[in-house]
């Protein structure tokens, strides 16, 4: 199952009060109004962490091109590619000398391991919090042009903040790449 826009969408309408729809093709208000704002609103969900259930991990040879740019080595991104990680040197893992140049990275070495945000995710890969988050950002965005409410659309939003942290919370402890936490000494007296 691809990734279903309408049931996520229909989150969003019910909470919204107003009518649900089949496709986002259908001849209605609100499916223009979702068919506007899912994929923007996908695009900015995605781009609020390194969620664990959008990273994928590949490992990469070399296309046999030869960079002008200073580096050995070219590598064509995964055509299902979205963007590197945040922490970029969690990306490339084998080497530090490298970059993204258009559709493709330059690097230093044969081989690269790439982890990066991957666009073919489905319903099912993404957890129910995280879906939830991803509904109210959007009826924060059709809320106004369907009810013309902007007390809903401001509800919506603080909705999607306060479940995007719990969504958060909860992907942290899912991710492989989890940041060092490091405890200062502390001198206990008995």
């Amino acid at each position: 199952m691809a990734l279903d826009a309408v049931s996520i969408c229909n989150r969003a309408l019910t909470f919204l009060g107003v009518s649900n729809i089949t496709s986002l093709t259908d001849d209605s208000k609100e499916a223009r109004a979702c068919s506007q704002v899912f994929y923007e609103c996908f695009w900015e969900f995605l781009g609020e962490a390194d969620w664990s259930f959008a990273t994928k991990t590949k490992k990469l040879t070399n296309n046999g091109n030869t960079p002008t740019d200073g580096y050995a080595y070219e590598f064509d991104l995964p055509s299902d590619f979205l963007r590197g990680l945040q922490d970029t040197s969690k990306t490339v893992a084998e080497t530090e000398d490298w970059e993204f140049v258009g559709s493709t990275i330059h690097a230093n070495e044969p081989e690269i391991t790439l982890t990066y945000i991957h666009a073919t995710l489905t319903l099912m890969d993404i957890p129910a919090k995280a879906r939830a988050a991803l509904a109210y950002l959007i009826a924060s965005q059709i809320a106004v042009s369907l009810t013309g409410s902007t007390e809903l659309a401001s509800l919506s939003y603080q909705l999607y903040e306060k479940t995007l942290t719990d969504a958060l919370s909860a992907d942290a402890g899912m991710r492989k790449y989890q940041p060092e936490i490091t405890t200062p000494y502390t001198d206990v007296r008995w």
